[in-house]
């Protein structure tokens, strides 16, 4: 366990203000412009709270390129070997939500009879429905899965 390093970091906010709206808008269709009604006050709204957990184990050891010969002193140098963990316990933290809903993964636009006529006007209303469920659930509105990485650091 000689030169062995843990370090553990833990990260933690209150949900980001936003601004509720009280019309439903089609937000997963490209090319239309409406405006949000606001429901309540300016950003009187909190996204939830989010927690994420990283980690680092690292093991550092000398390291010898070439023996002495000739009276040419040895090359000595340093690596570091790690394993990085983010976002250890793989939480699902939301980083945005649609604001009539108020949900990462639904716009509330299909539930409408708005999005009920438009899905009946189709040539497939199910196929229309489960494409634009496909569509407003964004990725980006979550934060990152679990990623682990796999480094060394070398000093000559």
């Amino acid at each position: 366990m000689e030169n062995v390093g843990f370090n553990l970091s833990a990260t933690a906010g209150s949900g980001t203000p936003y601004s509720r709206q009280s019309n439903v808008l089609e937000d997963a269709a490209s090319g239309i412009n409406l405006t949000p009604a606001l429901a309540g006050s300016v950003n009187g709204s909190n996204l939830p709270w989010s927690y994420r957990l990283d980690g680092k184990i690292d093991k550092s050891m000398r390291v010898t390129w070439r023996a002495e010969k000739d009276g040419k002193a040895a090359k000595v140098g340093n690596l570091n070997v790690y394993v990085r963990c983010l976002n250890l316990l793989n939480t699902q933290n939301i980083l945005g939500v649609y604001r009539y809903t108020g949900n990462p993964n639904d716009d509330g636009f299909l539930e409408s009879s708005f999005g009920k006529q438009t899905a009946a006007a189709q040539n497939s209303p199910a196929a229309f429905n489960s494409l634009y469920a496909i569509k407003v659930n964004n990725p980006a509105n979550y934060s990152i899965p679990r990623s682990i990485m796999l480094g060394f650091i070398m000093d000559l």
